[in-house]
Formats: structure tokens, sequence, C-alpha cells
């Protein structure tokens, strides 16, 4: 028998699939005439540059290109850096996707040795990893009232999505170096991180502003150290269709890749830079609906066959901003030493959340670049965890949290043990979820009864707090039946009682 049914649609943002693929480096490299030999390497590192991320049937992929970037001493007793650029191609195979997904790729390096085989040779080993994770708009139907049956409805408060978008622009500009640095010889290392500062959005537009924080790390031509630092304005309107001024924004900035080229101005100096950047935005807007979904239901004239699935609902709850400065100690043992630099060269962070806690944990990578008192210029790689932790005592099931996280390097001094006194400051930043799983009718069928309906009256005891709908759903009556028979008002027993239930089977 068919059912007369009316259904409620919910729309979420779904992971579909995550995995990693990886490609390993092996190579060996000669170092160029202009470069003088190799006495003593202090640090290799690598920065990986995403150029496109795509997707078919069966595969994920990402290219791009791997910097090597070494920093040795040369047989000169001064700095030098050396650069080489490689190919990065990297896939991962996956089962059949659906249509209209979104890919999110992260790249990062896994481990990188570095040793010379000669003076003017290079042996280099090491891993690239690639964190590909596919995105779906999801659409999800429930009942929220059923013809000629009892339903018992729950509403619930969602966070329903309107848009799911990935956009992607480009950043570019020469700089000069201000006047009281010197020229540019060689870049050491290039860091990027998009601060976003507002967000607004209006008729399917997203207007996207703040700054890219460039820091820049290079050696002069006489191989001394010099830290150049420049913010790059963003000020982007991007597509968004679905999302209004009403809309509840969450926004992703990730960048892909960041370049910083040396070149010569109009007196054949190395005094500008030429940034190049690429960022990736995924655009997830919600709106606040509140949904009538059936938890119970049952025929009194009748057998039904209820359909029940357990689906998770989200709702905003908060913006939830963390923030930590903690202090590390790293040995060195150079007993008066100097500190010339320091770096962050990575920084994975992983996020769990319940509704007690929330809690970030990010396993940060540092350069510390430090001269003795005899000259000795020494590179010291460490790696330090960082823990941010927020009580939440949250009436949920469960809660998601996703946050940016940016970390800064605020001090870094050294004290007469050998020791390097390392202040950090990190923030994560994002919205704060609850989930709530809840049991709810998604379709039913009815078998018909054989039997006439026969109207009579039985005889129950009832407890007090017991509810009308499960003495109802028993005995196969309604709860305004036995309201009415009883003179109830409230659809809870108060107190220990006989009742008379109308049945009509």
């Amino acid at each position: 028998m068919d059912l007369s049914m009316e259904f409620q649609s919910n729309k979420c943002c779904a992971t579909v699939f995550s995995g990693t693929g990886r490609q390993a480096i092996s190579t060996d490299f000669t170092l160029p005439d202009y470069c003088g030999d190799i006495e003593r390497i202090l640090h290799c590192n690598a920065a990986v540059q995403l150029h496109a991320v795509s997707e078919n049937s069966d595969r994920l992929r990402a290219e791009g290109e791997i910097e090597i970037r070494l920093l040795y001493q040369s047989d000169e007793e001064k700095l030098a850096v050396f650069e080489q650029h490689l190919p990065l191609s990297v896939t991962l195979p996956v089962n059949e996707q659906s249509q209209n997904v979104l890919v999110r790729a992260k790249a990062a390096v896994d481990y990188l040795n570095c040793r010379a085989l000669s003076p003017r040779k290079l042996n280099l080993n090491g891993s690239v990893s690639v964190q590909f994770e596919v995105l779906q708009e999801n659409e999800e139907t429930l009942v929220s009232s059923l013809a000629g049956c009892e339903v018992l409805p729950q509403q619930i408060t969602v966070s329903s999505l309107v848009s799911l978008q990935q956009r992607s622009f480009d950043l570019s500009e020469t700089v000069s170096l201000p006047v009281e640095l010197p020229d540019v010889g060689g870049l050491i290392h290039v860091n990027g991180l998009p601060v976003i500062g507002s967000t607004e959005a209006v008729d399917d537009k997203l207007l996207l502003k703040g700054d890219m924080q460039l820091d820049v790390r290079y050696l002069t031509p006489e191989g001394t150290l010099q830290r150049m630092q420049h913010a790059l304005p963003i000020s982007q309107v991007l597509d968004a269709p679905g999302v209004s001024a009403d809309s509840r924004l969450d926004i992703s900035v990730d960048p892909l890749s960041v370049y910083a080229q040396p070149k010569r101005d109009g007196a054949d100096d190395l005094r500008l830079l030429d940034f190049a950047v690429k960022l990736s935005v995924t655009i997830r807007a919600y709106e606040t609906k509140t949904l009538t979904a059936t938890v119970d239901c049952y025929a009194p004239h009748g057998y039904l066959q209820p359909q029940m699935t357990t689906r998770a609902f989200s709702t905003y709850l908060k913006q939830l901003q963390l923030s930590l400065q903690q202090e590390e100690m790293i040995e060195t043992g150079l007993v008066r030493c100097e500190v010339l630099d320091t770096a962050i060269l990575q920084i994975k962070p992983k996020t769990s959340a319940d509704a007690d806690t929330v809690h970030v944990e990010s396993d940060v990578s540092l350069l510390l670049l430090v001269r003795d008192v005899n000259g000795g210029v020494y590179a010291f790689e460490r790696s330090v965890t960082l823990n941010l932790t927020e009580p939440l005592h949250l009436d949920a099931d469960d809660v998601r949290f996703s946050p940016q996280v940016h970390l800064q390097i605020v001090s870094a001094q050294p004290d007469a043990d050998g020791n390097i006194r390392v202040v950090l400051a990190e923030q994560a930043t994002g919205n704060l979820y609850a989930v709530q799983q809840i049991s709810v009718l998604a379709n039913a069928q009815m078998c018909e009864n054989d039997a006439q309906p026969d109207c009579q009256l039985i005889l129950s005891f009832a407890k007090a707090g017991e509810a009308l709908w499960s003495i109802a759903k028993k005995y196969r009556s309604t709860v305004s039946l036995i309201q009415r028979e009883n003179d109830l008002s409230d659809d809870v027993v108060a107190e220990d009682r006989l009742l008379l239930i109308p049945t009509a089977i």
C-alpha cells in the first residue's frame, strides 16, 4: 500500500575520500661553475610548489616542482647557497568518483638527506607526500509527515550547505629591497602565510581581503645572512554561487606555491625580488534552518514497516580562536654562541575534538643557524610539539573543528650553557560545529491488516513519567485518544494510575 509522505531535505559537505601519494627523491647534483667548492654542508631544505591539482574517474593527480636549496660553507670560508628544481608528479588511484567533487591537496616534505660525494658533487635522497581530500555536496531527505499514521516529530536546527566552491588566484609583485639591506646573493628559503582580515558575501560573490605575509631569508654576495619581509595585499572578488549576506561562511585559504626570484634593477644590481603566489580557496557557506524529522511512527489501523536511518546533523556554534605562547629549549652544545637566523621549516597540525575538549597538536620543524665564538656557522634542525587545548562542556554527541593554524617565532636567545631559548606563538582559528547523530525515518511501507477494525477499551497500569507515545504505540492507539478518554492534557503520565486505552485493532 502506498503512503502519502512529505519530505524535507538537508545539504551537507562530506569527505568522500582522503589519502596520501608520495614521490621519492633520489638524484645527484653537480655544482655549477659559479658556485664554490663544498667545505661543509650546513642545511638542505625543500619547498614543494603545486601548480595543478586534478581528478578523473579513477585517479587524483598533483603536479608542480620541488625547490631544493643547499646552504653550505665553501672552500673560501664563507656561506654559499645552491638551488635546484625537480619536477613533481604524484598520482593516487581511487575508486570511481561521483560527479561534481572538489579536490584539495597539501604537500609536505617527509624527509631529506644530503651528502657530499666530492667537493662539487652531491647526493640527495628523500620523499615528498601530497595529501588529497575529496569533498562533495550531499543532499539527504527525511520524512516529515506520514498520512494515516501516528508520527513522533523532532525539530532539528541544522547548518545546511548552500554553496561548496573551490577557487584559485595568483598574486604577483616586484619589490625593491629596502635601502638598508644589501644585495641578494642567493635565496635560502621563502615562506608565505595568508592572513585573511575580512570576508564579505553578497549576491553569489565573495570578497576576500587580507595579506600574504612573505618572509625571505637570503645570502648577500659576501656570504652574510639577511632577512626581508613583505606583505602582499589580497583583495579578490570570487564567484560563489549560492552565497548571500546571510550565509555563514567557512573559508580555508591555502598556498599552493610561493616563489621569489631575484632580479636586477636599473643599476644592474640584484636589488629586486619578483614574488609569485598561487592561493587555493575552499568556500563552504551554510544557512541555519529547522527541519522536522520523524523519529518514530506506527499505524493504528495496519502494520507499518518503517525504514529508519541514522543521520549526522551539524549546527554552527561559534567561531573559536585558540592561542598559545610556548617556550622551548634547544640544545646546541655551543657556549656563548650567536643566533644568526631562525625559521619554521614545516608545521603539521592534527586536530581532535569532542563535546568536552578541542585539542590541536602541532609537530613543528625548526631551523636555527648559529655562529660560535670562533666564527664557525652551524645549522640545527629540531622538532618540537605544541599543544593547544580548550575546554568546551557542550551538550552534543560530537563536535567538529577544522582550524587554520598560524605559527611564528617570537624570539630566540642563547644562554651561557649552550642552549637557545625559543619562544613560539601559535594561533588556531575556525568555526565550531555541534554534530548530533539522530535516527530518523527515511521511508515506510504499509502492510494491509486483513481483519476489520474492532474498537475496544483496554485497562492498563501506567507509571509516573511514562510517555503517552510509548503507551499508544504499544496498544496501537493514539496519544489524542488516550488523552481524551482519560481527561489528560500532558504527554507524560504525572502519577501512577490506571488508564483506559482505546484501540482500533
